[in-house]
């Protein structure tokens, strides 16, 4: 390793904006490449607990459409009041809830075909078979915010409690990270089965929508296979556990707080989950207490669903 680092460091991070920082580096080999010698990527989600609160489902359906004549009219859904995430916030996860939302991320484990998890993929391509390691959901925890900017007192001090989900994996296909988020969202809070989530690998053909981009954020990129070749060659390990205390403040300063403060300000989670919940029986009809997947919720292979392709926020798409 080049010796004095440390003062190396902080001399370039002087010259950059607080918002990217230099934890350190190391002597590589010199064909050294950052995305093709990455095998493995650990990403992050944050997700407010109130998400998880039961949906009143035959309402909902009820309110989803209204007919015209012979003509069926969509209703906008309803965005988030003031009032009402005053409440919602108040939410905190129960053991038993928080008990089925880390069975529901476990079940993603292993090999498994993710076409429902994407656009536009076919259950028959191999390049859907993705390797998911890990996916893990941290304890609650709460967080204080001060003054909701819509209310606009400074008096008003709220809290809310959140997890964080860590999803380790090869690769992941497009939005697949948020619909899985998504589908255990829906699956919970509307009482179906966690057994529907091993029918989504197979070769039925299911809309499932994206969780908001608000809270996914690129947490590590793992080189375990270049660093047993560093090991042979006498070179040094890439790793970033080393600079974790240093590393964590920078996010928590950085990217959770406009996290944070964006979800209050914008009601960004509620505003998704109203329009999840005005939705008709063709659309997510798989969401039952029995875990089947009915026949109207079938989508043919001539049917497009979620056809959001400008997302600020995609995923690693390495096919390989």
């Amino acid at each position: 390793m080049i010796t004095d680092i440390p003062n190396l460091v902080e001399k370039i991070n002087e010259n950059l904006t607080d918002q990217i920082r230099i934890w350190g580096f190391v002597k590589t080999i010199r064909s050294f490449h950052a995305k093709t010698l990455c095998d493995s990527r650990i990403y992050e989600y944050l997700l407010p607990t109130y998400v998880f609160i039961p949906q009143e489902r035959e309402q909902i359906r009820q309110l989803s459409v209204k007919q015209n004549g012979d003509q069926t009219q969509f209703i906008e859904a309803p965005l988030a009041t003031a009032e009402e995430m005053i409440e919602k916030r108040k939410y905190r996860i129960s053991s038993k809830i928080l008990d089925l939302v880390r069975q529901g991320f476990k079940a993603y484990e292993g090999t498994h075909n993710y076409h429902n998890f994407t656009l536009g993929r076919s259950p028959m391509e191999k390049s859907c078979n993705r390797f998911i390691m890990s996916f893990e959901v941290g304890d609650p925890k709460i967080l204080r915010h001060a003054c909701d900017s819509k209310t606009n007192d400074p008096n008003v001090i709220e809290e809310s409690e959140w997890l964080s989900l860590k999803v380790h994996g090869q690769s992941f296909m497009l939005h697949q990270i948020r619909k899985m988020v998504a589908l255990i969202v829906m699956m919970i809070r509307s009482e179906t089965p966690l057994t529907l989530i091993n029918k989504t690998f197979g070769p039925t053909k299911i809309n499932i929508p994206k969780a908001p981009a608000l809270g996914l954020l690129l947490d590590q990129p793992v080189f375990r296979s270049y660093n047993k070749k560093a090991i042979d060659n006498g070179k040094e390990l890439i790793e970033f556990d080393i600079y974790k205390d240093k590393i964590d403040a920078f996010k928590e300063k950085f990217i959770y707080s406009k996290i944070y403060a964006e979800e209050f300000s914008e009601y960004t989670f509620q505003n998704w989950l109203n329009s999840i919940d005005y939705h008709t029986e063709r659309d997510y009809g798989y969401l039952n207490h029995e875990g089947e997947i009915p026949e109207c919720a079938i989508v043919n292979s001539n049917e497009k669903f979620n056809k959001d392709a400008d997302d600020e926020n995609q995923e690693d798409n390495d096919s390989e």
